[in-house]
């Protein structure tokens, strides 16, 4: 991805700060210098950076808000996967909080069957988002590793279909690595959302 993007803007060779899981949209940063890049992530690192997301998830979630904490191991089952762990089995794991809150229902394909939420994750674990989700029984919708539906069908037949996770990285806040100053960086929402 820095390839590309360096290849598209020209200048000094770029460095990924951080990942998003693939398919996921939204905000991406890179380093334009050693310097920043590595006060970039180290603030990843020192959970100095603020984040959230927006899912559309299968269901509505009951409370509508809420946080969970629950560590996260590999899946050995199924190569490439994550699962929470219980809390006797938490020395295998790696802590993990998200924070959800329901921005809305999507009341066309029924009362309960799908919503869209913001996520605020506090750390930042491979596969988070998706596997905390569909722990609470909310996959992601698209997300056919964690149980998301691919399709959702109105009462009226209309279909909707997902070709990815309807996971985007909405936001991200920091404070400049060198000048200290505040940063918001923000994605509008893709059209498939």
């Amino acid at each position: 991805i820095a390839q590309l993007v360096q290849a598209t803007l020209g200048g000094a060779p770029l460095e990924l700060i951080h990942r998003l899981d693939r398919g996921t949209s939204g905000v991406l940063l890179l380093g334009r210098s050693k310097r920043g890049a590595q006060g970039l992530r180290a603030a990843f690192a020192e959970r100095r950076i603020e984040k959230y997301y927006l899912a559309l998830v299968t269901g509505c979630p009951e409370p509508a808000a809420g946080e969970l904490d629950a560590g996260l191991a590999r899946d050995r089952r199924r190569a490439g996967s994550w699962h929470v762990v219980s809390p006797e089995q938490s020395q295998h794991a790696r802590s993990a909080q998200t924070a959800w809150q329901t921005e809305a229902r999507l009341q066309a394909y029924g009362p309960e069957a799908a919503a869209l939420l913001r996520l605020c994750p506090h750390t930042g674990r491979t596969h988070q988002l998706r596997v905390h989700l569909a722990h609470l029984g909310h996959a992601i919708l698209g997300d056919a590793r964690y149980g998301g539906l691919r399709q959702l069908t109105a009462p009226d037949g209309q279909r909707l279909e997902f070709e990815r996770a309807m996971l985007h990285a909405k936001a991200i806040s920091l404070a400049h690595p060198v000048t200290g100053l505040t940063l918001n960086f923000s994605a509008p929402l893709p059209s498939d959302f």
